[in-house]
Parts: structure tokens; sequence; C-alpha cells
């Protein structure tokens, strides 16, 4: 969360000294893992700093995603049918959606 903090201390000189209309298109969970509580406290604070930016799209905490960076391959030519490249397939859907 103290990462987050910063970002948006960041984004807010970027506003008043460079570019007064850079916003934030979305905010994406990465390495998710749903089931701990840390992982719902934090996505619950991120609902409240980022009201209507979260992706409804998660990356999961995912073996075959890892491989992949090891690799240096982008998931969706490393493993096609994994469930990681399947969620960022469904990721870029929902970008373009977003416009």
């Amino acid at each position: 969360m103290k990462s987050i903090e910063q970002l948006i201390k960041v984004m807010n000189l970027i506003k008043r000294k460079i570019n007064y209309d850079i916003d934030i298109k979305g905010v994406l969970l990465t390495r998710a893992d749903r089931r701990t509580n840390i992982e719902k406290e934090i996505f619950e604070e991120l609902q409240n700093i980022f009201p209507q930016k979260i992706f409804e799209t998660i990356i999961h905490q995912n073996v075959k995603i890892s491989q992949a960076q090891i690799e240096g391959k982008p998931i969706n030519y490393f493993a096609p049918n994994s469930i990681g490249a399947k969620e960022y397939m469904a990721l870029a859907r929902e970008m373009i959606e977003r416009g």
C-alpha cells in the first residue's frame, strides 16, 4: 500500500508540472490469491482509493506465468492455453472495451 501512496504522489506531481490531463486508466491486480485475508484487504482498500478503476480481470498467481518469465517469453506464446494466458487475453479485451 505504501507503493500505491507513492504512485499517487508521483501522478499528482506529473499532473501539476507536466501533464494535467494524465489519468490512471485502470488498476490491475496481479499475482493475486483471493483466498488470503491480506489479498481481500488490499482489494477493498484499492476499491476505496480507485473507485470504478479496478479491472474486472485479475491475473492470479500462476506457475505457467512464472515459467514464461524465466524463459523470457510472453505467456500467450509459452503456454497459450494456460489460465494465465486466458487471463491476459481477458485483460486485453477489457482494456479495448474501456477505450
